[in-house]
C-alpha cells in the first residue's frame, strides 16, 4: 500500500479432494495520509468596523498543499455563522482554518482563533445658531463625522436633539444645543454640543412727527406726537423714558430735512 485511501483485502482458500473452496472473506482497511498541520497566522490584527467583510484569513501549513478554507462564527453575545464568509458587523468572533488532503498527506484543522471587530468612532455635532431675542426656537440638526461605506445617519437609533434656548432667553446669555441618546451596533458615538448666540433685539420708536421751523441758523428742532415702542416681545416690561432732544441734519433752510432724536432710554425689568 503506497498511498492513502481505502483498501479491500480478500482472503480466499481453494478446496481439495475432501473440502470445497472456502467462502471468500473481505476486510476494508482505511489508510490515512501523513499528518499535516495548519495554524492561523494573523492572530494580532486589529479590526474596526468599515461596513465591509473582514477577519483573519492567512495561515501556515505543513504537509498537505490542498485548498485552505476558513469558518467564521460569532462568540459571546455575537450571533453569526458558522460561515465561510468573513463577518461585517462589529462583534466578537472565532475563526478556524482547514486544509484539504492532497497527495499522501491528510487534511487538518487549526485551533480556533478569537478576534474582534471594534465599533467605528462616530462624532455627532449639534448645530450652532445665532438668533435675535424673541425669535422662534431654531431647529437643531446634527452633523455626522465618521460614517463609513456611504452609510447614513439612519444607522443611529433613539437620538434626540434639544436646546436650552427659548423665546425668553436673555440676549447675551450663552445657550446650548445638544444631541444625545443615540445607539448603534457598529458605531461608538461621541457627542459635541453646539451653541445658540442670542443677539439683542432692535426696537423702533414711532408716532412722532417733526415740526417745521423758520431758519434761525440752529439745528435744534422739535417733534409732536406720542412716542410708541414697536417690536417688544410679548408682555415684556420695557418702557420708553428719558428726555429726548431733536436735531436737524442741516441748519440750512430746506424741505424734508431729517430730524434725529436722541436721549431716549429703555427702562423696565426686561
Amino acid at each position: 500500500i503506497v498511498s492513502p485511501g481505502t483498501c479491500t483485502l480478500a482472503a480466499n482458500q481453494t478446496g481439495n479432494s475432501n473440502y470445497s473452496a472456502a467462502t471468500q472473506v473481505t476486510r476494508t482497511i482505511a489508510i490515512t495520509g501523513i499528518a499535516s498541520t495548519i495554524s492561523i497566522s494573523d492572530t494580532t490584527t486589529a479590526f474596526t468596523y468599515t461596513g465591509l467583510a473582514q477577519g483573519p484569513s492567512t495561515s501556515a501549513t505543513s504537509g498537505s498543499t490542498g485548498t485552505v478554507t476558513y469558518s467564521y462564527q460569532g462568540r459571546l453575545s455575537t450571533t453569526y455563522g458558522p460561515s465561510a464568509t468573513k463577518p461585517t458587523n462589529a462583534g466578537t468572533y472565532t475563526v478556524t482554518a482547514t486544509v484539504a488532503a492532497s497527495g499522501n498527506y491528510a487534511g487538518a484543522s487549526s485551533s480556533s482563533v478569537d478576534f474582534e471587530i471594534s465599533k467605528a468612532a462616530l462624532t455627532i455635532t449639534s448645530s450652532s445658531h445665532t438668533v435675535t431675542y424673541g425669535d422662534a426656537i431654531p431647529t437643531i440638526t446634527a452633523s455626522y463625522a465618521g460614517l463609513v461605506n456611504s452609510e447614513s445617519s439612519s444607522v443611529i437609533s433613539g437620538q434626540s436633539c434639544v436646546t436650552t434656548y427659548s423665546t425668553s432667553s436673555s440676549a447675551g446669555t450663552p445657550q446650548s444645543t445638544s444631541c444625545s441618546g443615540g445607539t448603534s451596533s457598529n458605531y461608538l458615538v461621541t457627542y459635541v454640543a453646539g451653541s445658540v448666540t442670542v443677539n439683542t433685539k432692535t426696537l423702533t420708536i414711532t408716532g412722532l412727527s417733526g415740526s417745521n421751523k423758520e431758519f434761525n441758523g440752529s439745528r435744534v428742532g422739535t417733534a409732536t406726537g406720542t412716542p410708541t415702542l414697536v417690536g417688544k416681545v410679548g408682555s415684556d416690561d420695557v418702557l420708553l423714558s428719558g428726555t429726548p432732544t431733536f436735531t436737524f441734519a442741516s441748519a440750512n433752510a430746506a424741505n424734508g430735512i431729517s430730524l434725529v432724536a436722541s436721549g431716549y432710554t429703555l427702562t423696565g425689568t426686561t
